[in-house]
């Protein structure tokens, strides 16, 4: 197993790689404990988001079986067992299947392995986070947002809960943890790159507040040529307070926006537990 340094002219040359950017939830924040993690014999890589419940009762079985760590992460359990079944002359995927059984918790993981090097197999295991797949043409995606390989391909495929994916360069299957194959539907995403990107916002949860109106009024049919947003501030903390609107208490949360036209009719929509309040000038 090889490691290399996450840049583009580094990575050109591999047919299929695994990568993260999360620091470990057990253990300090070192080289050791970040991802990916190997197993001893270095056949076998995994990176992983959320927390393996069951870790000290699995490092205590491994250990027991001759596992030295090298972490102090519960990731590191996982990539242990996958080698565990290799072992014992198991496929990679019935390697996975028997380790992923194994472990309480909501995770999302991806595993490579040099014994089938042509393979990325990922699973999502309750509700750690996102696992979409990317379909290429002649080559396949694993990630755990639609950004992350958008630039790449606009064919997805979404895992739910307890399935896992093979993925090659020929396409993806998806099974339930129990191997039982299912047919996925796959999504067309009509987002372009840049749309995707954080562009001028600090970060991704103020673009997401800051595109609210425009994304609410189109879903509802209610956006019109010519109408332009601006926050509208309102004066409390995080606790939700009535105002009134046409001499009516409304209950809105502490956010809302003002979407006003060029003709000086404004509609008020409010994020909150209620239906937009709307309102003339």
């Amino acid at each position: 197993m090889e490691i290399r340094k996450a840049s583009i002219s580094n990575l050109q040359s591999l047919n299929v790689g695994v990568g993260h950017t999360r620091w470990a939830t057990h253990g300090g924040v070192t080289e050791a404990n970040t991802h990916p993690h190997i197993s001893m014999d270095g056949d076998v890589a995994v990176v992983h988001n959320g927390i393996v419940e069951n870790f000290i009762e699995l490092k205590r079985e491994l250990a027991g079986e001759g596992v030295e760590f090298k972490s102090e992460t519960d990731t590191e359990m996982i990539v242990h067992l996958v080698a565990r079944y290799l072992k014992q002359n198991m496929s990679l995927e019935a390697a996975c299947h028997t380790a992923f059984a194994q472990l309480r918790g909501s995770e999302a993981i991806v595993v490579v392995s040099v014994r089938e090097p042509d393979k990325l197999i990922a699973a999502r295991l309750g509700n750690a986070g996102g696992v979409v797949v990317g379909l290429g043409q002649g080559e396949g995606f694993v990630a755990s947002d639609v950004p992350s390989v958008l630039e790449h391909t606009r064919q997805f495929l979404f895992l739910e809960d307890r399935e896992v994916v093979v993925v090659t360069v020929n396409g993806s299957v998806v099974c339930k943890l129990n191997s039982d194959v299912i047919q996925k539907q796959i999504h067309t995403i009509a987002w372009d790159p840049i749309s995707a990107e954080k562009g001028e916002y600090r970060h991704f949860m103020q673009k997401e507040m800051f595109e609210k109106p425009c994304t609410a009024a189109a879903a509802t049919g209610a956006w019109k040529a010519g109408w332009t947003f601006a926050p509208l501030t309102i004066c409390c903390a995080a606790r939700h307070q009535r105002q009134p609107v046409n001499g009516q208490a409304q209950q809105r949360s502490p956010l809302g926006y003002l979407l006003q036209s060029t003709a000086r009719r404004a509609s008020l929509l409010s994020l909150g537990v209620h239906a937009p309040a709307f309102v003339e000038r």
